[in-house]
């Protein structure tokens, strides 16, 4: 457990350090306006960006509404265009230029793996 624990805790700073502050407040909890969309759209971020505890917290924290989750994450299955509009828009909000350019980096090379035509956020798990 202390393995998951620690896995979880890298993963939040990391991820945590690319948000924007609106962002930050959605996933801290703290932003009473964050609605179901803002909790697909960094779900599947962070699934693109390799952080599966991420999304499994996130998870964890709409478990009372997860068949609407669920519900909204398989209507973007086949909607390739959809993540990459929300990963464009995260990654231009990172303010740090040289970590702006390692995802842009990244994001490329991962769009050049992905199977466009029949993507699914599933198969990011």
């Amino acid at each position: 457990m202390d393995n998951l624990q620690k896995k979880f805790q890298e993963e939040a700073m990391q991820f945590l350090n690319l948000c924007s502050k609106t962002d930050i407040r959605i996933l801290v909890g703290k932003f009473k306006k964050a609605k179901m969309p803002d909790y697909v759209r960094l779900s599947c971020i962070a699934l693109v960006f390799g952080y599966k505890q991420i999304f499994l917290k996130i998870a964890q924290t709409v478990e009372d509404n997860m068949e609407e989750f669920l519900a909204r994450h398989d209507a973007i299955d086949g909607n390739f265009h959809q993540i990459a509009l929300w990963v464009d828009e995260f990654i231009a909000g990172i303010e740090i230029a040289p970590i702006r350019d390692l995802c842009l980096d990244f994001w490329a090379e991962r769009k050049a793996e992905l199977d466009k035509p029949n993507f699914s956020v599933k198969s990011m798990l």
